[in-house]
């Protein structure tokens, strides 16, 4: 014949969690709690360093463009016009490549050729109207 026993419960009549099971618990707890103070601490040093990063290459571009714009006349300001390879060469006008002091932005600038008109060049204009 099969007997089924009962079981008791502790002495005292409380039932719950020893003490080792409460120490591993916190221990586990404890191990994930610094795992994502981790995290976070990783994650913070990227941010300031994209961050960073993003300051410097708006300083550059800003400086790219202040490069680019024209000289404003009327406040007295000169600048020299920026200068580059010839990307394309035209009659009135060439299209040349400028870049960033630091090499990092380029763009085609449209100027005019410095060049002086040599006479020894013939005006087709000219021949029509002797």
């Amino acid at each position: 014949m099969v007997t089924l026993e009962k079981k008791r419960a502790p002495a005292g009549g409380q039932s719950g969690f020893t003490l080792l099971e409460v120490v591993v618990a916190v221990v586990i707890l404890g191990m994930a709690y610094v795992a994502v103070l981790q995290n976070f601490s990783f994650s913070l040093k990227n941010i300031l360093r994209v961050e960073e990063s993003q300051r410097q290459t708006l300083d550059a571009s800003l400086a790219f463009e202040e490069m680019l714009r024209p000289a404003d006349e009327e406040a007295g300001e000169r600048k020299d016009p920026p200068t580059g390879p010839v990307f394309l060469e035209g009659h009135q006008y060439n299209l040349v490549v400028v870049t960033s002091k630091d090499g990092q932005f380029a763009t085609l600038k449209l100027v005019r050729p410095v060049t002086a008109p040599s006479s020894s060049t013939p005006n087709p204009l000219a021949a029509h109207h002797e």
